[in-house]
């Protein structure tokens, strides 16, 4: 049965949902070696995963602070662990040239160098990388 959330903590719920998901149906293998099936799957993936980045930070503060804390942390684990799969998951969407994924990935990552940078080292070294990859470059430039 599939029902959609509906309560406050929704956006939180959802997000939460995504990054396990991201964690058990993640495929870290390069994506050009993919097959178009594969493909298609790991491209949605990434597409909800940063859907529900952008609709958690858009949503209003409700809450508790430990609930955001850990959270938080959950984003930074998984922001570590699939550093490159991220960062392959960005250069599809340059080649897809959609304009709504785009923006709504740009957005993501604008969410992460913003409201993540300084947790610590580890994860700072991460967002660098995505932000100075040659992906991110592409993908800012498609947006203009």
């Amino acid at each position: 049965m599939n029902r959609k959330l509906s309560t406050k903590s929704s956006p939180y719920v959802i997000l939460s949902l995504r990054l396990k998901e991201l964690d058990f149906k993640c495929v870290p293998m390069n994506w050009e070696t993919m097959d178009k099936e594969m493909y298609e799957k790991q491209f949605k993936l990434g597409e909800a995963v940063f859907a529900a980045l952008v609709e958690w930070d858009g949503a209003s503060v409700q809450q508790t602070h430990e609930i955001i804390s850990k959270l938080k942390q959950d984003i930074r684990n998984y922001i570590v662990k699939y550093t490159i799969w991220i960062i392959n998951f960005i250069g599809a969407c340059v080649k897809k040239k959609n304009e709504a994924n785009t923006k709504m990935v740009c957005d993501g990552i604008h969410i992460l160098l913003n409201r993540f940078r300084g947790m610590d080292q580890d994860f700072d070294h991460c967002l660098t990388l995505i932000d100075q990859s040659k992906e991110v470059f592409l993908l800012r430039k498609n947006l203009k």
